[in-house]
């Protein structure tokens, strides 16, 4: 039994956002469940590429080893988001990093075959499909030119306001990030060292930015945040382009 509606979750979701309920009830059943501890692997490098896979609660990233044994954190995705895109699409079909479960996650997963005729037969998906594309493009553009021109207190400045913008929600005296964030997984995600990282963040907390509190960064006054980024500000998508 589903633990939450799977068909209004897909709704929410980017690539189905503009279509209808009635479109996508008849696909509910090619989908398949799982759900995965913390730090569970979801898939390992080189497995096929069979799904694209959406996320009901929790969170994912992804892991690239570098061969002196670096780990660099290629993506991360919430609630709501879908992820897998690059090795589904890719002419070998299989994945190019290991993911592995953020928290305790739950997921639902579309096979290829099924995604690629409904997204045939609805254009406005098959859009959508497209904008993802280019936004991953552009998101790991902007990445490069951050770990080449950039200092780390711009990087964490960019991506939290980036998280905030794909997966928060008020609270008292604030916005939360919905995911739970370690400081080893931001490091991997800006490329840089933890320590370095707990500097710029102990650096935004010092001047009320943020707040940090049971697990989840509160962002108190995103403002700073960009002035932090000063003529990068630039660099976020808004709201509307999540995925």
């Amino acid at each position: 039994m589903w633990i939450v509606d799977p068909l209004s979750t897909l709704l929410r979701c980017y690539p189905f956002q503009d279509v209808t309920a009635s479109d996508l009830e008849p696909l509910l059943s090619s989908f398949v469940r799982r759900e995965y501890r913390r730090g569970e692997t979801i898939w390992s490098e080189g497995d096929p590429a069979e799904e694209l896979w959406f996320i009901l609660k929790g969170a994912v990233h992804g892991l690239h080893s570098t061969p002196d044994g670096e780990e660099i954190v290629t993506m991360l995705y919430g609630p709501g988001e879908s992820f897998g895109e690059i090795g589904l699409f890719l002419p070998d079909q299989t994945r190019r990093v290991r993911c592995i479960a953020t928290d305790d996650t739950t997921l639902m997963g579309l096979p290829r075959d099924r995604l690629l005729a409904f997204i045939c037969d609805h254009p406005a998906a098959l859009k959508r499909m497209l904008e993802m594309t280019s936004v991953m493009a552009f998101r790991q553009g902007v990445s490069f030119r951050e770990h080449a021109l950039r200092d780390v207190r711009r990087r964490v400045a960019w991506r939290l306001l980036d998280m905030v913008e794909r997966h928060a929600e008020p609270v008292a005296g604030g916005t939360r990030i919905n995911l739970r964030l370690t400081q080893t997984i931001l490091a991997g995600i800006v490329g840089a060292s933890r320590p370095n990282v707990s500097r710029a963040l102990s650096s935004f907390s010092a001047a009320g930015a943020i707040r940090l509190e049971g697990g989840y960064i509160i962002v108190r006054n995103a403002d700073q945040l960009r002035a932090a980024l000063g003529s990068d500000e630039g660099m976020l998508l808004d709201a509307d382009h999540r995925s």
